[in-house]
C-alpha cells in the first residue's frame, strides 16, 4: 500500500502544471502611465488589495538575500521541503502540544498561496506535495518571484512592489538598503511587523536579520551600521492619482475584460508638460480675472 501510495506521488508530481495555476489571481490592478512611463494611477485589485507584479531581475540581490535570510536560509540548497527546518519544527509543535510553527520554506508558501490549505497536518501534507510539484517544474528563480510578488505586507498590499509604493512612496527599485531590509521582515508577521504602528518591532526584527547577514559575509560591519543610521521616511502613501479626467477617460475606454485583467497601460500624457501647462493656465487666468475669465484652454501643437 506505501508502495502504491509512493508510486501515486511520484507519477502526480511528474504531471504538467495546471493551466492557469501561476496566474496572479485575483488580477493585479491597472497601473496607467504617462508618455516618460511615469505613474499616473494604480487601481486596486478585485478583493480591494493593491498589487503589481515585478520581475525578479529588476529587484537588488541585496534585497533578495534579505528576504531569504528572514524567511528561508537553504532555499537553494534544499528540493521544495528542508527536512531540517521540519525536524525543528516538529519537536516546537510536540513540545506546544499544537501546530506553533510550520517550518515552512518558501516554496510550501507559494504553494499555500496556489491552493490555499488548512492549517493543520493535513493541510501541512497538501503543502508539502505541492511544494515538491513545484520544485519539478520550476526553476528557483521562478519560485522566488512568485512569492516576492505574492506575500502579504499588510495595510492591503500584497507584493514588494506594492508594497515599497505604500510605505515609502516609490517602487520597489528605488528603495534605499535600510528601506528594502525593513520591508523584508513584514511578511514573516504582518500585523506584529507592520512599521506604521509597531516601528520598534520591525526594527528589531530587521536588526536581527542584519546580523545573520553580517554573520554570513552578505553584509559588511560597515554597511550594516550605515543601515541602522539611515533614518526611515515612512508614511501611509495611498493610490497616487494625477491627472484624474484624463485618467477616467483613458479607462473607460479600456474593453472591460482588459480592465479586469489588469496591467500597464501606457498613455499619450506627458505630466510634467501637464503640470507646466496647468501652472502658467492658472497664473494667466488670474491675470485675467478683471475680466470675469474663470476658465481657458491649451493646444499643444509639438511636445518636443
Amino acid at each position: 500500500m506505501t508502495l502504491l501510495g509512493g508510486l501515486w506521488l511520484a507519477v502526480w508530481i511528474l504531471q504538467p502544471l495546471p493551466h492557469g495555476l501561476l496566474d496572479s489571481s485575483p488580477a493585479p490592478g491597472l497601473l496607467l502611465q504617462d508618455r516618460r512611463g511615469g505613474e499616473l494611477r494604480t487601481t486596486r485589485s478585485n478583493d480591494g488589495s493593491r498589487r503589481r507584479w515585478v520581475s525578479l531581475t529588476e529587484m537588488d540581490p541585496d534585497l533578495i538575500a534579505a528576504f531569504l535570510a528572514t524567511e528561508d536560509r537553504r532555499f537553494y540548497r534544499h528540493h521544495g521541503v528542508d527536512l531540517r527546518a521540519a525536524v525543528r519544527a516538529l519537536a516546537t509543535n510536540q513540545r506546544a502540544g499544537r501546530m506553533v510553527s510550520g517550518g515552512s520554506t518558501i516554496t510550501m508558501q507559494v504553494a499555500r498561496m496556489l491552493r490555499p490549505a488548512a492549517r493543520d497536518w493535513g493541510g501541512k501534507l497538501r503543502q508539502v506535495t505541492w511544494a515538491l510539484r513545484l520544485e519539478r517544474h520550476l526553476d528557483k528563480h521562478a519560485i522566488l518571484e512568485q512569492w516576492l510578488n505574492r506575500a502579504y505586507f499588510g495595510n492591503g498590499q500584497v507584493g514588494f512592489d506594492a508594497a515599497a509604493r505604500f510605505y515609502f512612496g516609490k517602487s520597489a527599485t528605488a528603495l534605499s538598503d535600510a528601506e528594502a531590509l525593513t520591508l523584508a521582515v513584514i511578511p514573516r508577521a504582518p500585523t506584529g511587523y507592520d512599521p506604521l504602528k509597531h516601528l520598534d518591532a520591525t526594527l528589531r526584527r530587521r536588526d536581527y536579520v542584519l546580523q545573520m547577514l553580517v554573520a554570513r559575509g552578505a553584509v559588511s560591519t560597515d554597511e550594516a551600521a550605515t543601515i541602522r543610521a539611515t533614518p526611515l521616511a515612512l508614511a501611509r502613501h495611498d493610490s497616487i492619482n494625477h491627472a484624474p479626467h484624463f485618467v477616467a477617460y483613458a479607462v473607460e475606454q479600456l474593453p472591460a475584460d482588459v480592465r479586469a485583467a489588469g496591467g500597464r497601460m501606457h498613455t499619450t500624457l506627458d505630466l510634467q508638460l501637464q503640470r507646466t501647462l496647468q501652472r502658467r493656465v492658472t497664473e494667466q487666468v488670474a491675470q485675467l480675472s478683471h475680466m470675469h475669465l474663470q476658465q481657458a484652454g491649451v493646444i499643444v501643437m509639438d511636445t518636443e
